[in-house]
Parts: C-alpha cells; sequence; structure tokens
C-alpha cells in the first residue's frame, strides 16, 4: 500500500489522499472517522489523515499477524496428534503456505517501521528546536497555537498529541514485529520436528531392511558360489566335483574388493578435505569483507 497525502494552503482542512494498492475495506473506516471529525467541527488537516491511516494500518496487521498465529496453533496441536497416533503426513505444503504469510508480514512490519521511526525523530527534533528557541514562551505541554508565532513563517508544530499517536503508532508495530518473528520460527520449528520425525520413520524402514538383507547375505553368497561353473552337479554318470581352475575366482574376487575399499576409504579423506578448504575460503571471504567494510565505515567516519 502506498499514500500520498497533499494539504492546500488555502484549504487546510480538505487535504487531497492518492491511494495505491489500498482495498476499500480498509478506506472505508479511515473515510467514516474524517467525517465524525468534520462534522464535529474538529481540524482535518494531514496530520489527523496521517493518524488514522497509520491507526488502520496498524488494526490490519494486527489481524494479519494473530489469523497466523492462530494457524500454527492449529497446525501445532495438528501435529500432536498426528505424532500421538503415529500418522504423520508427509505434505508440507500448508507449512510453507503459512511460513510465507508469516513472512511477508514481517516484511511489511518491517517496512512500516523503518518509515515511521524518521517521522517520529523529525517531529520531536522540531519540538526540541522550537522550544530551544522560545523558552520562555512555550513547553511540550502548550497547545499548538501557543506554540506558534503568528508571524512565524515556519510551519506549524504538529500537535503533541499527534506525536503520541506516533509514538503509540510505533511501538505497537514493533511488538507486533516481535509477534510474527515468534510466529515464523514456530511455523520454522514445526516444519523440522515433521522433517526429522519422517526421516527417523524412513531410518527405521531401512534398518529393517538391512537386517533382513544380512540374514539372507550368508545363504546369498553360498547359492551364489555353487551356481557358478566351476562345480559340477552331481548326476548318474557323474559325481560331485570342483574344477582346477576355482582359484581364478578369489584370484580376481578379493583384489577387487580390496580396490574398491581403498577407493571409498581415499574417496571420504578427499571429500573432508574438500569441504575444509572450502570452509577456510568462505571464512577467507567473510573477513575481507568484514575488513573493507571497516575501511569504508572508517573513510566515511574520517569524511564527516
Amino acid at each position: 500500500m502506498t499514500f500520498l497525502v497533499y494539504q492546500s494552503d488555502t484549504n487546510p482542512n480538505a487535504p487531497m489522499i492518492i491511494c495505491c494498492d489500498v482495498d476499500d475495506s480498509f478506506l472505508k473506516p479511515v473515510l467514516a472517522d474524517l467525517q465524525h471529525a468534520r462534522s464535529t467541527g474538529d481540524s482535518t488537516d494531514w496530520r489527523l489523515v496521517q493518524a488514522l491511516l497509520l491507526q488502520q494500518m496498524t488494526i490490519n496487521m494486527d489481524e494479519g499477524v494473530w489469523n497466523v498465529t492462530k494457524d500454527v496453533r492449529t497446525i501445532e496441536k495438528g501435529q500432536i496428534t498426528e505424532i500421538a497416533q503415529r500418522n504423520l503426513t508427509r505434505d508440507f505444503r500448508g507449512l510453507n503456505d503459512s511460513l510465507r504469510h508469516a513472512i511477508h508480514i514481517i516484511e511489511a512490519l518491517q517496512a512500516a517501521i523503518q518509515t515511521l521511526k524518521p517521522w517520529v525523530g523529525e517531529y520531536e527534533a522540531d519540538q526540541r528546536q522550537r522550544y530551544n528557541h522560545h523558552p520562555g514562551e512555550m513547553t511540550l505541554s502548550q497547545p499548538q497555537h501557543q506554540m506558534a508565532s503568528p508571524s512565524s513563517n515556519q510551519i506549524p508544530l504538529p500537535k503533541e498529541t499527534h506525536l503520541d499517536s506516533l509514538k503509540d503508532s510505533l511501538q505497537i508495530l514493533e511488538n507486533l514485529s516481535l509477534r510474527a518473528a515468534s510466529t515464523e520460527s514456530r511455523l520454522r520449528n514445526e516444519i523440522n520436528l515433521k522433517y526429522n520425525i519422517i526421516t527417523q520413520t524412513d531410518a527405521r524402514a531401512m534398518k529393517a531392511i538391512s537386517v533382513v538383507t544380512l540374514v539372507f547375505l550368508p545363504a546369498t553368497f553360498v547359492s551364489t558360489i555353487f551356481s557358478m561353473s566351476f562345480f559340477n552337479q552331481p548326476s548318474l554318470d557323474q559325481p560331485w566335483g570342483v574344477s582346477g581352475n576355482f582359484w581364478l575366482y578369489w584370484a580376481i574376487a578379493m583384489p577387487l574388493t580390496l580396490v574398491a575399499v581403498l577407493l571409498w576409504v581415499e574417496g571420504v579423506r578427499v571429500w573432508n578435505w574438500a569441504a575444509e578448504q572450502v570452509e577456510t575460503w568462505q571464512q577467507e571471504r567473510r573477513r575481507k569483507k568484514f575488513l573493507r567494510a571497516g575501511q569504508v565505515s572508517g573513510l566515511e567516519m574520517g569524511h564527516l
């Protein structure tokens, strides 16, 4: 959402609001509050518009954060039941959708907070500057018409109530950002838990298959040996016999087995060495990047 507020000097109580990518459900409460303020004779300048937009945005953010939080709680309860019944589904699409919404809300909250902080800082600095220029004529608790001189050409200060409204909105958005970050962590925890449980289940299945294979491995080896042509099967006119070239099997099989084992051991060693080299290279790259960032910061401080 994007808002542009324009206020004419000739008619300060009729600001123009340009809204981009905003639903009617968002604007209706804002317009209703503006009409109510105008009917009661209150000022409807840009400060009121800004406060009402922030208020409605905060309400929408609050609803979005808590909707995702409720979804996460439903997911947690569902996974507890699935784990108890040992009927864990392998569909991660629902979890990924909720996580995507949580990430989007965190992004929107951070953007709103980063936009609102400079406003609060500018208003506070403006008030301090005005107070320092006229220490005997105004205080932060005085009304706006007493804080601004009639002959002053500067823009009147925003009311203290408006600054308080900005601070309240900023505090609420920061709290919602913490809640959204916690929700994201809970979602990632559920995804990791589900993935680990499924992995453990598959590991147990593979273990059972390995045990069965190990049980039948000796019999398979014996049947393979005796099915070779090195052995003469007994018959009516021929007794049981073993070929004199049976040693060729062992002469070929044993060296090949030894070579395979050595290649596996050497492959593991080379893999570990390569992983260490890549990690060392990445650490050195991060260190150089950090040093360059420090040098740039130092140059910027020197220019200042």
